[in-house]
């Protein structure tokens, strides 16, 4: 059994759709483990202060805060900026269920 600590100011884990992977914040980086363990990928993300959210297929994940809403490839590594806002921000992204909308955004004040 392998435990998340919170010690390196690991938070919101967040299991991709099939279970096989956990992406995780850790300080200023988002990271992404297998279930055995293994690590998969660190990506930046200086601004990124809400949890991660997977897409349906866990190929992609997205991360919002107060920059604006990013998509990471988690394959790939690749980074896209999908929003840029600094000077609202984004509490929380997540992945919508109907095919022709990819993401729903919820600003602090909504």
């Amino acid at each position: 059994t392998r435990t998340l600590s919170t010690e390196d100011w690991n938070r919101w884990p967040t299991w991709s759709p099939d279970g096989g992977m956990l992406a995780f914040r850790r300080r200023s980086t988002l990271r992404v483990v297998d279930f055995s363990g293994q690590l998969w990928g660190i990506y930046g993300a200086p601004y990124n202060d809400a949890p991660p959210a997977w897409s349906p297929d866990g190929s992609r994940i997205i991360l919002s805060g107060f920059h604006g809403i990013d998509e990471i490839d988690v394959r790939s590594g690749e980074v896209t900026n999908l929003i840029s806002e600094r000077s609202v921000g984004f509490w929380s992204a997540s992945w919508s269920p109907l095919p022709w909308s990819e993401i729903q955004a919820r600003q602090p004040d909504d």
